[in-house]
């Protein structure tokens, strides 16, 4: 086989690798609450619904759960059209819609990091529907400049873990799991101020 004829079959294969990929990418994006119920019964692990759009995603893997952006999905409001004010924008609508219809009853825990209003009024109908789910609310620094804003973000990601830790229940999160997930690298660092994490962080 001469280089040109190698090089074109290498380029076609790397090219059904990646339409398989995308189609599996596909089927995940169209219905991501079905592939969020496959996970958990293939691993036997947890899923972490995360609201938009500060969860540190990275100290859930470490906890070994799987987050879940939670995304407005395609199907008319209905159910949660009345749970929240005409003028709430579209994602927050839907997102108590979905969890009036028991779309979110699959999720083990909620976590959100931000401070939008009308976010915080979808939250308030998740824990209404799903209530025996823990929600937790951990709100970071909107400030970047400030000298106080990386002791209180630290304080804040401290915090994630701790919560993290409990949602988890057999694994305890400290530096060297943070440090093994490979896009937790910077978290771990960060987190290592605190004195509460007794292991060293790995680094990589």
């Amino acid at each position: 086989m001469t280089n040109r004829a190698s090089k074109g079959l290498l380029m076609s294969e790397r090219s059904a690798s990646a339409a398989d990929a995308l189609a599996e990418l596909t089927v995940v994006a169209d219905d991501p609450d079905a592939y969020v119920a496959r996970w958990k019964q293939a691993t036997g692990r947890k899923a972490l619904g995360a609201f938009p759009m500060n969860c540190p995603a990275e100290i859930v893997h470490a906890g070994g759960a799987l987050p879940v952006l939670l995304q407005e999905n395609r199907e008319p409001d209905s159910l949660g059209r009345n749970l929240l004010a005409e003028f709430y924008c579209g994602y927050t609508r839907n997102i108590a819609d979905q969890a009036a219809k028991g779309m979110l009853n699959g999720y083990d825990g909620f976590f959100l990091a931000d401070h939008c209003t009308q976010l915080l009024g979808a939250v308030d109908v998740v824990r209404s529907e799903v209530p025996d789910t823990p929600v937790y609310f951990g709100q970071l620094p909107t400030s970047l400049t400030d000298k106080w804003t990386p002791e209180k973000a630290c304080s804040m990601m401290q915090s994630f873990i701790e919560e993290m830790s409990r949602l988890v229940g057999s694994r305890s999160l400290t530096r060297r799991w943070l440090g093994r997930s490979r896009s937790s690298t910077r978290t771990a660092l960060f987190c290592a101020r605190s004195s509460q994490l007794g292991e060293p962080a790995t680094q990589r």
